[in-house]
């Protein structure tokens, strides 16, 4: 956007008084004009306004001052700009917060807790993609995009310090920052994945910026700033009553509301034949001041006697984009012993920290100090930063290639998308045995991936092989199908269907596999996955297996808190029952959003696999 010097009046005010004789009568009217009245927006300076009237006609601009201060008139609206991209806009008032340019923000633990949910209830994974994981758009919401814009205000704040408000001024962030729009800043992304997406990675790589801080603490500066509470129980931990060995488990917190200690007790109490002992797990978890997980420890004490019978170690360093440097693996029996297995991996970045340039893993299989074995995955990019190829490779002590025995290739077209995966794995030496070869269309409405699989060695008997993979998405964006066809030979095998459908809500309700296994226009089996919701969430989730079918529901209590939810294993179904304190914490934006990410995001109704192809290996 392009700014003008914002224009002022002068605030008028016309009195026009009549008066007549005769018998004493008089007649007054008065109009007040409010024009150039200043109001602030408390918390933040360096963004640029725009002010409009009721008929959407501009009325003025101008930027945030060192005081907070905007210019408007009465009656107006206010949009929010950071250089080019819009934030938000409101009813302009003479005093305002950050948090008032968004819309429907949620004032309690139910509404956040709702809130964080239905997004993601059209979240479904992608599988036309070349390597990574890659999830379907999610509904627009209005907290997810408060949350990616607060995390780009506080990384371009001068002194990274919210209590003291959000200063964009010093920086000259709004000129720096004119030619990028809300869709190049990729602010309606989902909150969970904004962080890693390739807008960011671009953001950040352009403008040497990190973004790299706690998940919550977009969310929580909001609030904290408009000196909003949300009061929340916090979970204690969960019983499983209806298990044949119950595994009651608590957690404990730290001050930034995120969980550092969680002990596991496998409770053998109904099974004595079994074990007359518990078997007690627990983890320690902490954390860097940015929010990143630096240590996971898990000790097992097997008959509860206080000591440890097995560990496993994981132990974590970052760059200052929230990349990972070091990660150091250590398991065994006894901590204290020197008999242990340690594997060791190492990081290094190119463009700015950024992007990966290589990963050495090394292997001390007896703990005696001496690195057994080493793995080297090499990353190589195109002069515009897009990945060009990735080798996997054995090497020796120095870092120096052995022998490389994966290697991946990549081909854009004009909108640098990939339009060729090219893929060469080896299994008996230097040689490749398969060429695999991903090529990728992509229409307005769908990506179609057709992989092709030539054998080249003796390593693995297998026909050549084609598969096509087409998603499509409606205009909204939002996945409708996904369709799988097999080939052996260039003789059509099997093929898969899977339409999904939504509510008025965008919430998914239903998708079916429809499998025809020999390629005869005949269905021969339908998977189906059904879901239903209430205000506080996904409510039940139906899965249809070749005509057998199951219900799990999942239970809310007060404040939209999970109270009961499904979960099952190889050997059977149980319910996970969640135990809350009693006492509310003040710090609840902070807890809801772990709550959420940590624990409730993943769980059997709200995050349903059932439908996810299972592709065959290349």
């Amino acid at each position: 956007m392009k700014l003008r010097q914002p224009i002022f009046y002068l605030a008028t005010a016309f009195f026009i008084t009549a008066c007549g004789g005769g018998s004493s009568s008089s007649n007054s009217s008065s109009k007040e004009q409010l024009t150039d009245l200043t109001g602030q927006v408390s918390g933040i300076s360096g963004v640029s306004y725009v002010t409009f009237n009721e008929n959407h006609e501009e009325t003025g601009s101008g930027i945030i001052n060192s005081n907070n201060e905007f210019t408007f008139n009465a009656g107006d609206s206010i949009a929010l700009y950071l250089g080019g991209a819009e934030l938000g806009s409101a009813p302009a008032q003479r005093t305002m917060r950050l948090i008032d340019f968004f819309s429907n923000m949620p004032q309690d633990a139910a509404s956040f807790r709702q809130s964080l949910r239905q997004p993601e209830y059209s979240r479904i994974k992608l599988q036309a993609t070349t390597n990574g994981t890659y999830y379907s758009k999610t509904q627009e919401s209005s907290l997810y995009r408060a949350s990616n814009t607060m995390r780009l205000l506080i990384a371009l704040d001068a002194d990274k310090d919210t209590s003291n408000g959000l200063d964009l001024l010093s920086g000259d962030w709004l000129y720096k920052l004119a030619d990028e729009t809300a869709d190049s800043l990729n602010l309606n992304a989902n909150m969970f994945e904004f962080a890693d997406s390739q807008a960011m990675l671009n953001f950040q790589n352009k403008y040497d910026i990190s973004i790299n801080m706690d998940v919550s603490t977009p969310l929580a500066s909001l609030y904290d700033l408009a000196q909003i509470q949300i009061q929340a129980n916090r979970r204690t931990g969960f019983e499983t009553p209806e298990k044949v060995v119950e595994i009651p488990t608590t957690y404990e917190y730290d001050e930034q509301q995120r969980i550092i200690k969680q002990v596991k007790v496998v409770d053998y109490e109904k099974m004595p034949k079994i074990s007359t002992k518990n078997i007690i797990t627990t983890t320690v978890f902490e954390y860097d001041d940015r929010g990143n997980l630096t240590k996971e420890h898990v000790t097992t004490d097997n008959n509860n006697d206080g000591v440890i019978d097995n560990f496993v170690f994981k132990t974590m360093t970052y760059n200052d984009f929230g990349k990972l440097l070091t990660l150091t693996l250590d398991e065994g029996s006894n901590p204290e012993s020197t008999t242990f297995r340690r594997k060791v991996s190492e990081y290094t970045y190119a463009n700015s920290e950024l992007q990966p340039d290589s990963i050495t893993h090394k292997t001390d299989f007896t703990a005696d100090g001496h690195f057994d074995v080493y793995t080297k995955n090499m990353f190589y990019y195109n002069a515009n930063g897009t990945l060009k190829s990735v080798m996997r490779a054995d090497s020796d002590e120095s870092g120096a290639t052995v022998t490389i025995y994966d290697n991946y290739a990549y081909t854009y077209n004009e909108q640098n998308l990939v339009s060729l995966e090219a893929f060469n794995p080896s299994f008996t030496g230097p040689n490749p045995d398969r060429e695999v070869q991903g090529v990728f269309t992509y229409n307005q409405n769908s990506i179609t991936k057709t992989t092709t699989t030539v054998e080249m060695g003796p390593a693995i008997p297998l026909n050549n092989y084609k598969s096509i993979l087409t998603e499509e998405f409606d205009e909204n964006g939002f996945l409708t199908k996904k369709i799988y066809s097999r080939y052996a030979n260039d003789e059509l095998q099997s093929t898969i269907e899977v339409p999904y459908t939504y509510d008025a809500q965008q919430r998914m309700t239903q998708c079916q596999m429809r499998i025809d296994s020999n390629a005869d226009a005949q269905v021969d089996r339908v998977d189906e996955i059904q879901l239903t919701y209430t205000n506080d969430g996904a409510e039940k989730i139906t899965t249809i297996l070749n005509d057998n079918s199951t219900e799990n529901t999942a239970t809310y209590g007060p404040n939209a808190r999970l109270e009961k939810e499904p979960r099952n294993d190889d050997t059977w179904e149980y319910w996970y029952e969640f135990n809350y304190s009693a006492n509310t914490t003040n710090d609840g934006v902070r807890y809801l959003v772990h709550e959420y990410l940590y624990a409730d995001r993943n769980n059997l109704v709200n995050n349903p696999q059932g439908c996810e192809l299972k592709l065959p290996p290349n």
